[in-house]
């Protein structure tokens, strides 16, 4: 499976948990802002959201468990167009080519 690239967007800015697992799980992740991140990743949305945390969960005794925070997965299309700082773009085109 070929990596893809996804925009993880939270409604709040994530607490210490939540930034170590990006880091471990996606240490190339790119910080856009407080809120959203890219990651590339060899994955689909529902895996990274639940490595993330930003899935119910289950518990031993088969019980829901709240996410730890509240966010989206987004698949990024090959689209993209704006105004940014020179980073993004270089996270993008370097992502960009280990997805072609």
């Amino acid at each position: 499976m070929a990596k893809k690239n996804f925009i993880v967007v939270l409604d709040h800015p994530p607490d210490i948990n939540l930034r170590r697992r990006i880091e471990h799980h996606y240490p190339e992740a790119y910080r856009y802002t407080d809120t959203v991140y890219l990651i590339s990743a060899n994955s689909i949305t529902g895996k990274v959201a639940e490595k993330l945390g930003l899935e119910i969960g289950k518990n031993e005794h088969g019980e829901d468990v709240p996410p730890s925070c509240i966010g989206t997965v987004f698949r990024l299309g090959q689209g993209y167009s704006g105004v940014a700082a020179p980073s993004l773009w270089e996270w993008l085109a370097d992502n960009r080519k280990e997805n072609a």
